[in-house]
């Protein structure tokens, strides 16, 4: 590929990300749209989150050897596809199980995106000569996302509280359009003849010095990296839903809804783009940060709402501290992906990202599972199900997380004397 191909993918990258991270308009009001316009229950949508994720983690393997046999490009637009088969079941489905199915559509999308966004990014900057730079732009992309998430979120709820409810998810079609021509203008760095030929003799290097799941799994770093996504993510995954269901039991109108997760997506797209200056400040110990902020979100708004939720103080405490955890998620998410671009050769790149997204995959499925669960026992009960996250989670995350920085300060160690051999 041309240099002048390669600075296009890396400058058009970030609105690609900003389109292709999430469903804008849809995200804001869907708890609303599915219980009050689709008729299903609190547990129903929780569950299809774990539909949805639990495909994602399934396809994962299985995809990224497809996507070594079409194709980078091919595969961001199959991806672009299926996410515009996910809205259109939305907008015209009615039952649970069609709603499964378009799940099912999304994780597959998502389980394609995971390795090709990042692999497209990192080898165009590499070729670049621009390797550092990974969270400036994935960062950059990630701003953009929340930005126009926090705007149409303003418009969503406007759009579904006064005009009609199917309004915000015709803003979605919209958006997942303008994400396919955008996935056309997104080109493999691997692929003209030159870099074809390039890519052939990687893959024969790779038959001997790519290390298999199985040797992967078997490093600290991998080992840990996986558990922390597991955990962080799972409960991560699940305060985005449980801040839409403590909005609802309050009895928040729709068009507020909008206002509020604008406010938090702006929060969380200025921390995604400054993330990088803060991790280079706090280092490592920025992981510890970050799980903290979001555990303390859980179990202070669990103690608020048993007090007295619909109190005006105790509505603003709730709120600051869901912003602090869409923050702390945000920022973790490239901190994690940065270290793995860092720290691991490209001969174990793709696999590493591929147990990476598994992980983070799992872990959310696996607690919208058992969150639905806890809400069917509990009826429904917005402080026994947070209470109970905490309770499962916090010893997981501090232990994961301590040896997650020790597996990475040593991985990072191993990984510089080795480049400096090689330069040698």
């Amino acid at each position: 590929m041309s240099e002048q191909d390669l600075k296009r993918n890396v400058k058009v990258y970030p609105w690609y990300r900003a389109f292709a991270f999430d469903f804008l308009f849809l995200w804001t009001i869907s708890i609303l749209y599915l219980t009050e316009v689709k008729g299903l229950s609190y547990s129903q949508v929780i569950l299809l989150d774990s539909v949805f994720m639990l495909s994602a983690f399934l396809l994962q393997i299985p995809v990224a050897k497809v996507i070594k046999k079409i194709g980078r490009s091919n595969a961001t637009r199959i991806a672009s596809v299926f996410s515009l088969g996910f809205v259109a079941i939305y907008l015209f489905g009615q039952g649970f199980w069609l709603f499964i199915i378009a799940n099912l559509l999304y994780g597959l999308s998502m389980a394609i995106r995971n390795i090709t966004d990042v692999e497209i990014l990192s080898l165009s900057l590499k070729k670049l000569h621009k390797k550092n730079d990974y969270s400036k732009y994935e960062g950059k992309g990630m701003f953009w996302y929340y930005i126009f998430e926090g705007v149409t979120s303003i418009v969503a709820g406007y759009l579904y509280e006064f005009v009609s409810p199917y309004a915000p998810v015709i803003g979605t079609a919209v958006c997942a359009l303008i994400l396919m021509v955008l996935s056309f203008v997104i080109k493999d760095p691997l692929d003209d003849e030159e870099d074809i030929l390039e890519q052939q003799q990687i893959e024969e290097k790779q038959r001997t010095r790519e290390p298999s799941y199985k040797t992967l799994l078997k490093r600290p770093f991998v080992i840990w990296m996986a558990i922390f996504s597991f955990c962080f993510f799972g409960i991560g995954g699940v305060h985005q839903t449980m801040s839409k269901v403590y909005l609802q039991n309050i009895n928040m109108p729709a068009y507020l809804f909008g206002y509020i997760f604008c406010v938090y997506k702006i929060i969380a797209g200025i921390a995604s783009k400054f993330q990088f200056k803060y991790e280079l400040k706090q280092g490592v110990k920025s992981i510890i940060i970050f799980s903290v902020m979001m555990l303390f979100g859980f179990t202070a708004t669990a103690i608020i709402y048993s007090i007295n939720p619909k109190a005006t103080m105790s509505i603003i405490i709730v709120l600051i501290l869901f912003a602090t955890q869409h923050m702390s998620r945000a920022a973790t998410r490239i901190t994690i992906k940065n270290y793995i671009n860092t720290c691991v050769s490209k001969y174990s790149l793709t696999r590493t990202l591929t147990i990476y997204s598994m992980a983070e995959c799992l872990g959310y499925s696996l607690t919208t599972l058992f969150v639905s669960l806890v809400m069917e026992l509990s009826g429904n009960s917005y402080v026994v199900t947070n209470l109970s996250i905490v309770t499962l989670f916090t010893i997981p995350i501090a232990i994961s997380a301590i040896f997650f920085i020790r597996a990475l300060i040593k991985s990072y160690i191993s990984r510089c004397t080795t480049i400096r051999k090689d330069l040698e």
